[in-house]
């Protein structure tokens, strides 16, 4: 769990507001056993015939309840696919996807919007603030389209709990990135999540905001116990993780847990992501010359890319004033 020393001074609140009322979360078993979310067999293919496009083949796994996992891969590994399936975003072609033990494939169409709805949360890296409304409004606002009525407690406690209690009447444009993030992710606790899903939630902010809601994401499940499940290209924000998930054509090729205080784990999970790469380009350099001079490439371009990880790490704990670190600060 992250010191308070490891917030950004005004980053998050200094004291731990109350929970939102008989919020859904635990980092006990629960109905579904210890799994939040378990996929079994997940495929999703895009198209049919010749333009056929598997996005995940066979994918079985299971995040814990209570825990706080990043899912990493090269472009097109079906990392983003993964999470829209589990959040019931998208179907998949075949395979099951359990929340909580509900099949959501199962359920009729009504029946997942409201399971979307109650029981998931969603960040993305489009913000989707309206500009014209304040924080307030803007936390409230998916609730007032589903014509359900939120009590004003509720929305003030969302905003607590990412540290911006004295933003409620405030706009967008009157806030930075960061606390425009944090606003959606008070929108999606609003709904008390079972499970929280973001898709690059820092991929549009600098290192020291991203820094800011990334601890914000750990401190959620660290002292509430929020299952979070995030899609990152970045290794240092998958840093903050309990544990990193790497795909590889659309199958788990690696698994990497995180260990508190450990300086290189950002290196680690650039290096992992650099293996799945290899193995991924691995069928078309068999037999050829020019399939070593590839390999050979993407090794040095993997080890190239732990370097330029280690010092955007150190960069970021000079920024911090040495807070930076993830890995430390967990």
């Amino acid at each position: 769990m992250p010191p308070d020393a490891a917030v950004s001074p005004g980053a998050v609140a200094t004291q731990d507001p109350p929970p939102l009322p008989d919020r859904a979360v635990s980092r006990t078993a629960g109905a579904g056993g210890p799994w939040a979310v378990e996929l079994r067999g997940l495929r999703k293919v895009h198209g049919g015939g010749d333009r056929a496009v598997t996005a995940l083949d066979g994918v079985s796994i299971g995040f814990g309840h209570g825990t706080f996992t990043a899912v990493m891969g090269p472009s097109g590994s079906g990392k983003s696919t993964l999470l829209q399936c589990a959040a019931g975003l998208d179907a998949p072609t075949g395979g099951h996807v359990l929340l909580g033990g509900t099949d959501v494939g199962a359920l009729s169409e009504t029946a997942r919007t409201v399971l979307r709805r109650d029981r998931v949360g969603f960040v993305f890296q489009e913000l989707n603030l309206v500009t014209s409304l304040t924080a307030a409004q803007n936390v409230e606002l998916p609730a007032r389209l589903g014509r359900r009525r939120v009590p004003a407690a509720d929305v003030d406690a969302a905003l607590a709990q990412v540290g911006l209690a004295d933003r409620a009447r405030h706009r967008p444009s009157e806030m930075s990135g960061g606390q425009q993030q944090r606003v959606a992710i008070a929108r999606a606790l609003l709904g008390r999540p079972e499970v929280l899903f973001a898709d690059e939630p820092t991929g549009a902010l600098d290192t020291r905001t991203s820094h800011e809601v990334l601890a914000l994401l750990r401190r959620l499940v660290d002292r509430w116990g929020q299952t979070t499940l995030m899609v990152t290209h970045d290794p240092v924000a998958a840093a903050y993780a309990d544990e990193v998930v790497v795909l590889a054509d659309g199958r788990v090729a690696d698994r990497i847990r995180n260990e508190p205080g450990h300086s290189d784990t950002p290196a680690r999970i650039a290096a992992a992501v650099a293996r799945s790469e290899t193995a991924r380009s691995e069928p078309a350099r068999c037999g050829t010359a020019r399939g070593g001079a590839a390999q050979a490439g993407t090794v040095r371009g993997g080890a190239a890319q732990a370097g330029r990880v280690r010092g955007a790490a150190a960069q970021g704990a000079a920024a911090q004033g040495g807070a930076g670190q993830p890995e430390a600060g967990r």
